[in-house]
This record gives C-alpha cells, structure tokens and sequence, in this order.
C-alpha cells in the first residue's frame, strides 16, 4: 500500500521546482550580465600573475658624473683701478676691466652696483663709448655686449673686457669721497 506523501514534503518539492523553473525564466540580458560577473571574478581571483619559462636580466654598470665648474675672474686694466678725481655732479668716468671664465662651462654675465652717491654702468667691449653702458643698480642685469649684439657669455677659458663708467651724483658736494662695489656674475648657459 502506498501512502500518500506528507502535505510538507509536497510543499517542499513544488518550491524546489519552481525556483529552478524561475532561473530559467530570468531575462537573457540578465542571465548574460550575471555569468559575465562570474567569469570576471574567477580570473580577477586567478590573476597572481603569468610569468614566461624562461627569464633573464643583465646588469650595466652606472657611469661617472663629474659636475663642472664656474671660476669667473675680474681684474682691472690698469693700474690706476677707479680711482678718479675731481668729478662734479654729472660728469662721468671710465675704466676698463677684464672678465675671464677660469671654469669649463659657458657663462653668462650679469653685473649688479651698489653706490650711495655715483651711478655705475657697464657694457662688454672697449670704453670706446661708454654712454652706450647698462646702467646698474642692487638687482643684477645682463651684461650687453654690442659685438654680439646679445648679452655676454664667456666660453670655457675666454676673456672679455668690459667698460665700467661712473657718473658722480648730484647729492655730492665739494670735496668728498664715495666708494662704490660692482658685482659681475656669471651663470652656467
């Protein structure tokens, strides 16, 4: 004799069913998103890595890097140096110096003057015109050069003379003495 099967693993059978027939019903679109993410996950959790058979590396050793040097040198011409005298408020002076790139790279020249009561220029070449000079101040200025029609630049071991006026002050009264300090320096090109 049979007995009829138990009212809850009847239940338990049809729900079974009918969540499998379920999964078969999803939209394809879903069902195709939902095995892509699968597939994305099993070779996201796979990627350690693939590494060939073979491999080999090789080592170079590292080279030597000596940095340069920027010398640069300035002499006056003469002897007399720029000491000059009875000048009256406007009238100017002029002296030669020479700038010379004792290091082994280019540089170009700027020049910087501190005065209290003359003004200073400068210009490369000879004082063969020296209303022609850059006038100085506290911040550095580059140096023109009328032969290059640029600014200065010293090549490795080159000279250069530059003309170096002084103009004296209106502020200056008779008999008195004022000093002045003219920078020149040079910046690797």
């Amino acid at each position: 004799m049979r007995t009829a099967p138990s009212s809850s693993s009847v239940a338990d059978a049809r729900t079974a069913t009918g969540r499998a027939w379920e999964l078969r019903r999803m939209p394809a679109p879903l069902r195709a998103a939902a095995f892509l993410a699968l597939m994305l996950l099993a070779v996201l959790s796979g990627m350690g890595g693939s590494y060939a058979l073979w491999s080999d590396q090789q080592s170079l050793e590292g080279g030597t890097v000596t940095t340069g040097t920027a010398a640069l040198d300035a002499q006056w011409r003469d002897e007399g140096g720029t000491q000059m005298e009875n000048l009256v408020p406007g009238q100017s002076g002029s002296r030669s110096a020479v700038l010379r790139n004792e290091g082994d790279t280019p540089l170009e020249i700027s020049a910087s003057a501190e005065s209290s009561a003359m003004r200073v220029g400068a210009i490369a070449g000879a004082c063969t015109s020296p209303s022609d000079a850059a006038g100085l101040d506290d911040d550095p200025v580059p140096l023109p050069s009328p032969s290059s029609g640029g600014t200065l630049v010293l090549a490795s071991q080159e000279s250069a003379e530059v003309c170096v006026t002084f103009t004296a002050g209106p502020e200056l009264t008779p008999g008195q003495t004022t000093t002045g300090t003219i920078l020149f320096e040079g910046s690797q090109v």
